[in-house]
């Protein structure tokens, strides 16, 4: 039977309408599990949670929650790291950037994931203070066979430390990936 075109729709927004409780839930089973992890001793010092671009435009809801959910389970927040994508923050608006100010002002730590395929503007670096850049991993795996990536990542290591921003380099599969970055 041919599929009627209400019948895709309702579908497609369910999915999108299950984004913000799945974003909720996993950001409460993140502060579940630090918190047993802080009871066992074996706690990572920072915690990163993907927030996606539907949680971040709206904004005023993703601020409580992440506040209720700290409070909720005691963990400072300094312990947390928000990972937002760099086309979602080429999205944000005055409104979206005075939440993540707020979320600064919390306590949480912001990173910019994927960093270099989205828009790359670099006009966000200086709008948002985040405290790390994750650098790509499609630029890293490249880094020791493709002297383009190498520029890129070289760059926009220095980038970041011109800016006192910390940088992750995802993906990292050899040691010779490792020395390249370790010396960049």
């Amino acid at each position: 039977r041919p599929v009627r075109s209400d019948t895709a729709m309702t579908g497609e927004i369910s999915l999108r309408g299950l984004v913000l409780p799945i974003g909720h839930w996993v950001f409460e089973e993140a502060c579940s599990q630090l918190k047993l992890w802080r009871t066992e001793g074996i706690a990572p010092q920072v915690l990163s949670v993907n927030v996606s671009g539907v949680q971040f435009k709206g904004a005023s809801e993703l601020e409580r929650e992440i506040e209720a959910s700290l409070t909720r389970w005691d963990i400072d927040p300094s312990h947390l790291e928000l990972e937002l994508t760099e086309s979602v923050l080429m999205e944000a608006t005055q409104r979206h950037s005075n939440t993540l100010e707020r979320l600064r002002q919390l306590g949480t730590k912001l990173s910019i994931d994927d960093f270099g395929t989205g828009y790359s503007s670099l006009k966000y670096l200086t709008q948002y203070r985040v405290n790390r850049l994750k650098l790509a991993q499609e630029f890293v795996f490249r880094v020791t066979v493709d002297y383009r990536n190498a520029a890129v990542v070289r760059a926009a290591i220095r980038l970041a430390n011109e800016l006192g921003l910390e940088v992750i380099a995802e993906g990292v599969e050899t040691e010779a990936q490792a020395r390249f970055l370790m010396g960049a």
